[in-house]
């Protein structure tokens, strides 16, 4: 429709302005009708998007705008395969119904504890379920999740975390060692856990906020929240890197 209408006025007479300020123009929007193809091209090789049913199409396209592009397609793969097996780890499986309801509390559970637009929160995990759980409840609350390098050392991780201005912090508990020594007054909470009997007391784990938390839906952000990975740090400490 915005092609057509647009040849349709470059048959017209022009006022106001050139042929060549409407050739740019005409160029700007065939650019980007191409760039939403392209991105509608990549949907659909990853089953995200049926062509066959328009609507799911467009669906799929709302999601992936409001909650981000890691939540919403958690999310579009809950609506069309609830079921589907979404995530295997040493724990067991999850569908993305599951993942989706379980970030859903998550998400409920950070904001009661002051988690939202715009707070940083770090994690420090390995591959599991819990990092996939907080990829996507950070993005739902409309927070930007640094994700850190299980190789570095404690002084390396602190200052990354002091100067990401970093809110909150997850990590597993073989980490807990090494994150004693970040800055006072940051919440910390544990992924995965070896012994839930030997968890200290003191710092809550995702698996209880999870539980202890409705997963119904959650509002919309009014941004979805991004992921900030740190670059190599060939030239000093690695850096922030949206």
């Amino acid at each position: 429709t915005e092609i057509y209408t647009l040849s349709l006025h470059a048959a017209l007479p022009i006022s106001g302005g050139t042929v060549v300020d409407l050739s740019l123009r005409v160029m700007e929007r065939l650019s980007r009708v191409s760039e939403i193809t392209r991105s509608i091209n990549v949907l659909r090789r990853r089953g995200l998007v049926d062509l066959l049913r328009p609507h799911t199409g467009i669906q799929a396209l709302m999601l992936a705008k409001q909650w981000g592009p890691f939540a919403g397609s958690v999310m579009i793969s809950a609506r069309r395969t609830p079921r589907a097996l979404a995530l295997v780890d040493e724990q067991g499986e999850l569908t993305f119904s599951q993942l989706d309801r379980r970030s859903n509390a998550l998400a409920r559970a950070w904001r009661e504890r002051g988690l939202g637009q715009g707070s940083v929160i770090g994690v420090l995990c390995r591959n599991h379920r819990w990092l996939v759980d907080a990829m996507s409840a950070a993005t739902k609350v409309g927070a930007r999740l640094l994700l850190m390098n299980t190789g570095f050392a404690g002084a390396q991780l602190t200052e990354v975390l002091e100067r990401e201005g970093v809110d909150a912090l997850v990590h597993d508990e073989e980490f807990s060692e090494i994150v004693d020594s970040f800055p006072e007054g940051v919440p910390r909470y544990l992924a995965w856990v070896d012994d839930v009997q030997s968890t200290s007391a003191d710092l809550p784990t995702l698996a209880e906020l999870i539980s202890d938390t409705s997963d119904h839906g959650v509002p919309v952000p009014a941004e979805a929240g991004r992921f900030i990975l740190l670059t190599s740090g060939t030239t000093g400490t690695p850096k922030g890197a949206p």
